[in-house]
């Protein structure tokens, strides 16, 4: 079987509401390697899982995750959109923004690594990279984990906290000679797009970065399913998680 790990994006969220416990239950239930969540603070400076610096694409509701409490965050319902996806269910209405938290104990017991996306582009979020430290050591969760990010600044401020955490660069474009910044940077791991990590090169570049983890974002075809477990890609991270799972297992 291929090597490469199957990673959920935002849980199974081409099938469930994103960055929801229900979407992390279906993935986990599916047999992923690893989950992808991201993560914000709110106005009382709790770890919410969510994507967008604004609520209302995902929840009913307006204005950024850090101008609501917590308790306000999770008076929001669903957005109507969900109602769309072919699984729609009733019980989705119940689902609300989830800590950082409620992900790790849902996660206890089982060997899912999971990736915790830093979105601290727009907001620095003072003292979030001490929090989100705090909580994984709290619940021994640190080998599994690995903190992404755009913003390099937020990367080094959870080194600053922990400096045998793990940290991977989110990369949307191509960067000349990439592989010259992982030991400037202190990386453990390179999340690149799929535009710039599929292709024939990959496997050039996997060498020149002596093998250090490259994980792919966001692999939602069939087709880019394959290209990635065909070059032996660290990991994928889809949508589609039970699709990318049927898919590597014709890989043996």
């Amino acid at each position: 079987m291929s090597k490469t790990k199957i990673y959920a994006h935002r849980g199974a969220s081409g099938e469930y509401p994103e960055n929801t416990l229900l979407s992390f239950r279906k993935a986990i239930e599916a047999g992923v390697d690893g989950i992808e969540c991201d993560i914000h603070l709110t106005k009382d400076e709790e770890l919410v899982v969510i994507h967008d610096e604004e609520v209302k694409r995902t929840f009913k509701g307006e204005g950024f995750v850090n101008d609501y409490t917590l308790d306000e965050l999770r008076a929001l319902t669903l957005a109507e959109r969900y109602q769309q996806f072919p699984l729609y269910d009733r019980s989705w209405e119940l689902e609300k923004i989830p800590t950082l938290e409620e992900v790790l104990k849902l996660l206890q017991g089982t060997e899912i690594e999971l990736n915790i996306e830093l979105k601290t582009t727009m907001f620095p979020y003072f003292g979030l990279a001490e929090k989100a430290v705090k909580l994984v050591k709290k619940y021994q969760y640190e080998e599994q984990v690995v903190y992404s990010s755009f913003h390099y600044p937020s990367l080094a401020a959870i080194k600053e906290v922990d400096t045998s955490a793990k940290i991977a660069w989110l990369v949307a474009h191509p960067v000349p000679r990439i592989w010259e910044y992982i030991p400037v940077l202190s990386l453990d791991g390179l999340h690149l797009s799929k535009e710039i990590g599929l292709g024939s090169d990959y496997a050039q570049l996997k060498g020149a970065c002596q093998n250090l983890p490259i994980r792919l974002w966001t692999i939602n075809s069939s087709q880019d399913m394959k290209a990635s477990i065909g070059q032996d890609s660290t990991a994928l991270m889809t949508d589609f998680p039970r699709k990318a799972l049927e898919i590597r297992a014709l890989f043996s």
